[in-house]
């Protein structure tokens, strides 16, 4: 942004909340970037406190299919207390710092991003207190209708006030930027003029390494959450269904970096070809994860299985994408991110269900038959730079 004529301001909390932190990605943060914190008060700083979620737990996990009665509490105060958020207890308190910010150090354009949709409602509030430059409101994924809303048996009338917040923020902003093209899909009514849209994007790795091919043997890299909603049915069983060599060693080295939900750990511990075949390396920070994309045989994307993944494109497709490795993807066929894989011709993707199409692609990889068609011209409309050149574009036209 700083190189195409604009001069980033970031507000940001002070102390925010964390179970996991990854400082080497400040290091993309732009030297020329101005910082304002504020201080934020967290209900979830106060459960950690008290023990009522662990130091390194993710206030946002839902405990699986069978969560206990702690969870099923927590669940229940995040989906209807904390409307839209835990954040929105820093809603008022930056809405008073900005406007007395703003005053001294005025700005051209505001943008909000989104979850937390708590950010949104400060802008909101800013324009509502007689902000009158532009508000672009940054969605990165939909809001009153989040499919967490069911797990944590949100009320019929919570999810009213969610849409009715929802709804103002689509009717006083400027402009919606999204990052998928089927969010309108997922939102309340508005004006659909006022959408942008922007994927998520990646930036070009170095040379890539010339992989070391084991035969008849095939190395798999996921990183990210494992669990229920990102349960890999389709390949786990597949999986099986190929076994193990003769010598007991496997023909799919599936290597797991990320949280993994307890049910899944058990799950491959007492499963034979799984115990075998698949590694978990817990978290590794992001700085080391271009090694795996690159020396890897395929890249593992899993898409929420529930009802917004048509249109949530996870940033992951993007950094995979740059890897020039193939992807194996499990996702609604119809959504957003299978059509991406589809066009650029970087892999396959398969429905969660699909377990022949799934083994019949493993088999192909294994035998050396597979041959990814992509070329970098497929994927090259996606690097952050031209992304970043497509917004200025958009900001420019607002000011």
């Amino acid at each position: 942004m700083p190189s195409l004529g604009w001069q980033p301001v970031i507000y940001t909390p002070e102390n925010p909340d964390f179970d996991l932190k990854d400082d080497t990605l400040s290091r993309d943060v732009p030297s020329e970037a101005e910082i304002v914190k504020h201080p934020i008060w967290e209900p979830y700083q106060v459960a950690r406190q008290f023990g009522l979620l662990s130091k390194n737990q993710n206030a946002g996990m839902t405990g699986g299919n069978n969560p206990g009665w702690k969870t099923k509490v927590l669940n229940w105060v995040r989906g209807n207390v904390f409307i839209p958020d835990p954040r929105v207890y820093w809603v008022k308190p930056s809405i008073s710092y900005l406007s007395t910010y703003l005053q001294s150090n005025p700005v051209d354009l505001i943008i909000s991003t989104g979850p937390p949709h708590s950010m949104h409602m400060i802008a909101l509030g800013l324009k509502k207190k007689g902000l009158s430059i532009p508000w672009v409101a940054d969605f990165r994924d939909p809001f009153s209708m989040m499919d967490v809303y069911d797990r944590y048996n949100t009320s019929n009338r919570v999810r009213k006030r969610l849409a009715k917040i929802e709804t103002e923020i689509l009717e006083n902003c400027t402009r919606l930027l999204a990052t998928s093209f089927s969010l309108p899909e997922m939102l309340q009514d508005f004006d659909t003029h006022k959408m942008i849209t922007i994927t998520h994007g990646f930036e070009t790795m170095g040379p890539a390494k010339t992989k070391v091919k084991e035969t008849g043997v095939i190395r798999i890299f996921y990183a990210g959450t494992l669990n229920e909603v990102r349960y890999p049915k389709a390949l786990f069983e597949a999986m099986n269904t190929i076994g193990l060599q003769k010598n007991g060693d496997p023909k799919i080295k599936l290597n797991i970096a990320g949280k993994v939900a307890p049910s899944i750990i058990k799950e491959i511990e007492t499963n034979p070809t799984l115990n075998a075949s698949v590694s978990l390396l817990g978290y590794l920070p992001h700085a080391a994860l271009d090694a795996h994309y690159q020396s890897s045989d395929l890249l593992l994307l899993l898409v929420h299985n529930t009802k917004i993944a048509r249109v949530c494109i996870p940033g992951k497709l993007f950094e995979y994408l740059g890897a020039d490795t193939p992807i194996l993807s499990l996702a609604d066929p119809l959504s957003d991110s299978a059509k991406i894989i589809e066009e650029t011709a970087r892999g396959e993707s398969f429905a969660y269900s699909d377990v022949e199409g799934v083994t019949h692609f493993l088999r192909e990889n294994i035998d050396g038959k597979y041959q990814m068609q992509g070329t970098f011209a497929d994927i090259e409309k996606y690097q952050r730079e031209q992304l970043a050149v497509r917004l200025v574009k958009e900001l420019n036209t607002l000011i």
